[in-house]
């Protein structure tokens, strides 16, 4: 399973995509390795977790330390930090989206 990743990051037709796509894409039977939405990976890890636990698979479910310390964190100053609020910080100017003014 591993060469298949390797060959998938490097573009190489024994790759799990043959040769297209890229790592944020990378999903394999089993595998959920990345999603083209930044910051899907969390809730899309919880879930994989959950259904795992109800369907009583005794499977690994794992998330880097690093960025569960982030999460953490993110979620301690969205919550706790009153300047900026919360608002701003969902429609904030630098996003890869065009500004809010601009779709709305």
């Amino acid at each position: 399973m591993c060469r298949c990743f390797v060959a998938y990051v490097v573009g190489r037709r024994g790759g799990i995509a043959k040769g297209k796509g890229g790592s944020m894409h990378m999903y394999a039977k089993n595998f959920y390795g990345g999603n083209g939405i930044v910051g899907a990976q969390v809730p899309l890890g919880a879930g994989v977790a959950l259904a795992c636990k109800y369907q009583g698979k005794n499977e690994l479910c794992e998330i880097d330390v690093e960025v569960r310390k982030e999460i953490e964190d993110a979620a301690q100053f969205a919550t706790t930090d009153p300047e900026p609020p919360l608002d701003e910080l969902c429609h904030h100017i630098f996003s890869n989206n065009p500004p809010i003014e601009i779709v709305t």
